[in-house]
């Protein structure tokens, strides 16, 4: 993340208006996972004017890099002092047409957005529905989710065990939800090329077994059937 020397005007009147903002309306519907979420337009609306009222705000630039087939975002939050916070992400979009691109650099803004500001844009308890929590007891249940079920049986490697990083480590892909999963799939992709290293080691066991889990719901149905979300997941 690339930051202005000095931050402390910006961190100040960041946090006065973390203290105004509240989780943008989920306006928009995932029906494959049965989850809702804040779209884009949503995120900004709700929050432009606490963010101006403290002399804050967002610019995001579209860049792509053709050469390896990825599209990102550059998300700039500022503040009336000349103060900053950059961060870039990127991801790779199904295809390099237009509507494709188009969905990928969308996806991208809505999450940077959201995280730049500090503001909730998704359904944390359906989130917790579709990683098979039990509300009750707080114990968590290692069976498919049942949107992830199709026709013809589970998905390949579905009850293959995360063994790389904290957050989900004894988790197997069937109790994961797909976003999430995406999530951590590009996180590795990234590193790696951030930082010239390859993949090794349990974390490659991961990829290899999770890349296929979420390559197999990609292409279950026509793309012009596919949720939205599912033609933003960034792999």
């Amino acid at each position: 993340m690339l930051t202005s020397c000095e931050i402390n005007e910006i961190c100040g009147a960041l946090s006065l208006a973390q203290g105004e903002l509240s989780p943008a309306p989920f306006d928009k519907k995932n029906p494959h996972l049965n989850s809702k979420y804040a779209s884009l337009a949503s995120c900004r609306q709700s929050s432009k004017e606490i963010l101006s009222r403290h002399g804050l705000s967002v610019t995001q630039f579209s860049l792509t890099n053709w050469l390896d087939g990825l599209v990102g975002v550059t998300t700039r939050l500022t503040h009336k002092s000349g103060q900053f916070f950059e961060e870039t992400a990127w991801c790779k979009p199904k295809s390099l047409g237009p509507q494709d691109v188009g969905s990928a650099i969308t996806y991208l803004k809505r999450y940077a957005y959201s995280a730049a500001i500090g503001q909730v844009s998704d359904d944390d308890d359906d989130g917790n529905q579709a990683q098979g929590l039990n509300g009750a007891t707080g114990a968590q249940k290692q069976t498919p989710a049942p949107q992830q079920k199709s026709a013809d049986g589970l998905a390949p490697n579905s009850d293959y065990v995360i063994q790389v990083g904290k957050k989900w480590i004894g988790r197997n892909l069937a109790s994961m939800n797909l976003n999430d999963l995406a999530e951590y799939v590009d996180y590795f992709h990234r590193t790696s090329k951030q930082t010239g290293k390859p993949i090794e080691g349990k974390a490659m066991e991961f990829m290899q077994h999770a890349e296929p889990y979420i390559a197999f719901f990609k292409t279950k149905a026509p793309s012009d059937e596919m949720p939205e979300y599912m033609n933003d997941v960034p792999f």
